[in-house]
């Protein structure tokens, strides 16, 4: 079955559905392994596909409050005739807690998304303190 299987490999260099189906068209049912083996071990098929590696997924966490946050905009520009000409929304969700935060914008430049965050902060951990060894 394996020489079968090559032969028609080798000339063709199909993808493993389609060898499968030229398979079991010429042959009785040649079994999916013998078949996956025959590709896996074909050079010219695995110097012109690239191996697929799935990176694993890392799942964010937060300790405490405001550590990490979720921040993105949404545009509300179709709507800004009827929103005073605000035409961004600027959303914050904190990871740990889920609270979220939403500001409106006119335009979407870091200034004024520097601005907000300054404000989020400024609002739960107050001005910064300026110490002086003395």
């Amino acid at each position: 079955m394996v020489l079968e299987a090559k032969r028609v490999h080798k000339d063709k260099h199909y993808g493993m559905n389609r060898f499968e189906s030229n398979c079991n068209d010429l042959f009785f049912r040649i079994p999916r392994t013998i078949l996956r083996k025959v590709v896996s071990e074909c050079v010219k098929c695995s110097q012109s596909q690239p191996l697929k590696v799935k990176e694993k997924a890392v799942h964010i966490t937060a300790t405490r409050p405001l550590e990490r946050l979720q921040i993105d905009l949404v545009d509300m520009r179709q709507y800004k005739q009827s929103n005073n000409e605000y035409a961004w929304l600027h959303t914050v969700i904190d990871v740990f807690s889920k609270f979220a935060w939403v500001y409106s914008l006119y335009t979407k430049t870091g200034k004024e998304v520097a601005e907000n965050i300054e404000t989020l902060f400024l609002t739960f951990t107050g001005p910064p303190q300026n110490s002086s060894v003395r």
